[in-house]
């Protein structure tokens, strides 16, 4: 027996958009193309929405009892939604120029960008009112005209018929393409879903997602290694909407198991090798709660660095001691100054490293004992922070170093020393504060 294929238009198209399609599967499958309600003479649904128009063909879907169903633009919505209503109808889905837009506005900017007259209508939908019927009246007259200027090999059956739909139709389509319902529904359709996207279709580029999500995770083409292993191992697009002004968002769902928790492994694959492709940024994070108890963040916070200073609620003060190539006293006589001046936490300035002038060991022990003297004499509470940036395998010595001198914090340049290296630094056992400076993170405002 031929497997029975339902075919959905989109909107203000209509049946005869599957002709060629049915022709080809003529040997193959039975198809059937109804008109959605409201075009083609079709009666309205009780209230024209996603909801409204799977409740309408519930009668057809009973008496058609389709194996399969392939929608496209609106249509694919309606497809999802028949799935998602009859979870236990459909053996796979199909879907053709899917509707990602999150809001009207979105979806308008994008799909009229392109078009002034598509625009004008889109941005007044009661035009409708008196113009599709007229149209419609009057496709003999404009239709042969217009079939060779701008239909771009779009059959002239559907063209001619345009305008053949009721105000309901017209008005509640708009609400059910832009009104961001794919995400919801990917979540709630059991069965397989198929994205079927050309390479001339603009309307969600799902190759470039696609790319992103495997690069970044099986790094191979399909079937290398398994069909098991890319399956579990595989990045999900979840989510691709337009962004105004140009460009598209694509959120992708990496699995645990690629990720880990370890940090270096989950930049790396947020943004490891599609660093490397044009046009791509990585403009948002969000963690899974595995990925987040294995990150707990600053170990003091703001909370704690204000009861280090003694300071509940007024503005917190800092200073670096500069330049590089002062003696360590020098800088010494500059951080008792300002300890003797009410701030809050001296640190070194991030170019103060191994220098000659004011080697790590030496620098760190007069300045210390400098802004104790200072506190001493005032009752302040100044804090004095070192820079341990620099060679990873002097950090441990130079954190021990900072902790015998009963220092509460250091300076760590992330950009440098890695992201990794503040991770343990915050979560070593010397209960150390850790200032983080923006030395190459790109950080600055604008950027």
């Amino acid at each position: 027996m031929a497997p029975r294929l339902l075919l959905l238009h989109g909107y203000l198209a209509n049946a005869s958009v599957w002709t060629a399609l049915r022709d080809e599967l003529a040997d193959d499958a039975e198809t059937f193309a109804p008109l959605l309600p409201g075009y083609g003479g079709e009666p309205d649904p009780a209230d024209y929405t996603l909801e409204g128009l799977g409740r309408a063909l519930e009668p057809m879907l009973d008496e058609v009892r389709p194996d399969y169903v392939l929608g496209h633009s609106m249509g694919s919505l309606v497809a999802l939604e028949l799935a998602r209503r009859w979870p236990d109808r459909f053996a796979r889905v199909g879907v053709v120029g899917l509707p990602v837009f999150a809001t009207p506005e979105e979806g308008i900017g994008y799909v009229g960008g392109n078009s002034r007259t598509r625009n004008f209508f889109l941005r007044r939908p009661r035009g409708h009112d008196g113009f599709c019927p007229w149209m419609h009246r009057a496709r003999r007259l404009w239709g042969p005209a217009m079939a060779s200027f701008m239909s771009g090999g779009y059959p002239r059956s559907v063209m001619l018929d345009t305008f053949n739909h009721s105000a309901a139709a017209h008005h509640g389509g708009q609400g059910i393409i832009f009104g961001g319902h794919a995400p919801r529904l990917a979540a709630q359709v059991d069965a397989p879903v198929t994205l079927l996207h050309g390479d001339a279709d603009r309307q969600a580029p799902f190759e470039a997602a696609a790319a992103i999500a495997r690069e970044q995770t099986v790094e191979a083409p399909p079937g290398v290694g398994g069909d098991r292993v890319q399956a579990r191992m595989l990045g999900r697009i979840e989510r691709i909407e337009p962004v105004a002004g140009g460009g598209w968002l694509a959120r992708v769902a990496y699995p645990l198991e690629a990720t880990t928790t370890e940090l270096t492994q989950l930049l790396n694959v947020a943004y490891g090798n599609v660093s490397l492709m044009d046009g791509v940024r990585l403009v948002g994070l969000a963690f899974s709660p595995a990925v987040l108890r294995s990150l707990p963040g600053p170990r003091f916070g703001i909370g704690g660095i204000r009861a280090l200073a003694g300071a509940r609620r007024r503005p917190l003060v800092s200073a670096a001691i500069k330049p590089i190539g002062l003696s360590s006293r020098a800088l010494a006589r500059q951080a008792a100054a300002f300890a003797r001046a009410g701030v809050d936490i001296v640190k070194d300035d991030h170019g103060l490293a191994g220098q000659r002038a004011a080697p790590f060991v030496e620098r760190t022990r007069v300045i210390a004992e400098a802004v104790a003297g200072a506190n001493a004499r005032t009752g302040g509470r100044t804090a004095y922070f070192p820079n341990v940036t620099g060679p990873l395998d002097t950090l441990e010595e130079r954190l021990e170093r900072v902790a015998a001198l009963g220092l509460a914090g250091v300076v760590l340049c992330p950009g440098l020393m890695g992201l990794d290296a503040l991770r343990w630094v915050a979560t070593a056992p010397h209960r150390l504060a850790v200032m983080a400076h923006p030395s190459h993170a790109r950080t600055a405002p604008g950027r």
